[in-house]
């Protein structure tokens, strides 16, 4: 089976676009995103209306799910004014589907979830950023491979018992040893922070451990006129061209 991961699209439905018709070319059986499908972006209900109308099978991410719980967390100004936006903005059938989406996700020998594994609850969304933070997250994987995102950045993070290691995600053969466990983060589809603009993207060929880094280019100078035309923070529009 080829199975594409998506994650963080952040309210940008023209990298999304893009990136479902890059996708698309390449071939998949299956599609998962891993969360934040909202947030940042000025076109969140175009974003949940493709998901949702494909029925691609989404978890929650931190911004999913601060827009539907309401509650109250440590993010920048930024990113809670646009939340807050959110709420007073979208339909409630839109607030209903956030907060349906299931903190996890597993399918043969991956699990997938939308931060660390060292906690899937809402409670907080901890970042898989070096080896510390690594060690607790392969602490509660269960299985081989898992898939994570909330970064920004595509990454491949191996777990050995003597060694932890992060590599820039690369097309590559996932040769696996005994006892070796691994992150597979897709990077964002709507906003980057790889230095790359492009939206990213994975498909993992389950059959041959295959693993393809998507990346899809598409019209940033619309996804940053929506943004300035909503009224939203224009920093959230100028960084979507540096990639970061």
């Amino acid at each position: 089976m080829r199975l594409a991961i998506i994650s963080d699209i952040h309210g940008n439905i023209s990298a999304l676009k893009a990136t479902f018709a890059k996708l698309s070319e390449h071939g998949y059986d299956r599609i998962i995103c891993l969360g934040d499908v909202v947030g940042y972006g000025a076109t969140p209900e175009d974003c949940i209306d493709f998901l949702a109308e494909r029925g691609i099978e989404t978890i929650c991410g931190n911004h999913d799910y601060l827009t539907y719980s309401e509650k109250k967390d440590k993010i920048q100004p930024y990113a809670e004014y646009v939340i807050k936006w959110m709420q007073d903005k979208l339909d409630r059938k839109y607030i209903n589907w956030l907060s349906k989406l299931p903190f996890k996700l597993s399918l043969e020998n991956i699990e997938f979830a939308h931060a660390s594994l060292e906690c899937t609850d809402g409670r907080y969304w901890p970042y898989v950023l070096d080896q510390h933070t690594a060690q607790f997250h392969f602490f509660c994987q269960t299985k081989t491979i898992s898939a994570s995102g909330h970064t920004h950045i595509p990454l491949l993070i191996r777990y050995k018992v003597t060694s932890t290691t992060f590599e820039l995600l690369k097309n590559c053969i996932l040769d696996l040893t005994e006892n070796e466990k691994v992150i597979i983060n897709p990077g964002s589809v709507g906003q980057p922070r790889d230095l790359d603009p492009r939206a990213s993207s994975v498909i993992f060929d389950l059959k041959r451990n295959c693993i393809s880094v998507i990346r899809a280019e598409y019209d940033i100078a619309k996804a940053q006129k929506d943004i300035i035309k909503a009224g939203l923070p224009k920093n959230l529009a100028s960084r979507l061209s540096a990639g970061m």
